[in-house]
């Protein structure tokens, strides 16, 4: 099974993404999404389509913790956790402190 790793490094109305593979490698370009609904939607639609892409993987999700503003980012991980039925297999975290540059 593939391990890969997404970063959120969150901000007042805005959060910034990164997926890595299991060498510490971007999979793809780092972007930013707004704290909105469609942000919300873009994430879920991204990453149902990688797990199109790399099925039977398994990807760890850690959410920096920015005085509450990472609430509705964890929330929402935890959701599509849900409605992919356990087909994304999301390990989630909140860590005080990590960068990811966009």
């Amino acid at each position: 099974m593939q391990q890969y790793y997404l970063g959120a490094d969150v901000s007042k109305g805005y959060a910034d993404f990164v997926i890595l593979d299991s060498n510490k490698q971007p999979i793809k370009d780092n972007f930013q999404l707004d704290d909105t609904f469609a942000g919300h939607c873009h994430l879920y639609d991204g990453l149902h389509e990688f797990y199109i892409n790399h099925p039977g993987s398994k990807i760890y999700a850690a959410v920096e913790s920015t005085g509450g503003y990472e609430n509705n980012w964890f929330n929402s991980l935890i959701k599509f956790q849900a409605s992919f039925n356990g087909c994304i297999p999301f390990l989630l975290t909140c860590q005080k402190k990590f960068q990811v540059s966009h």
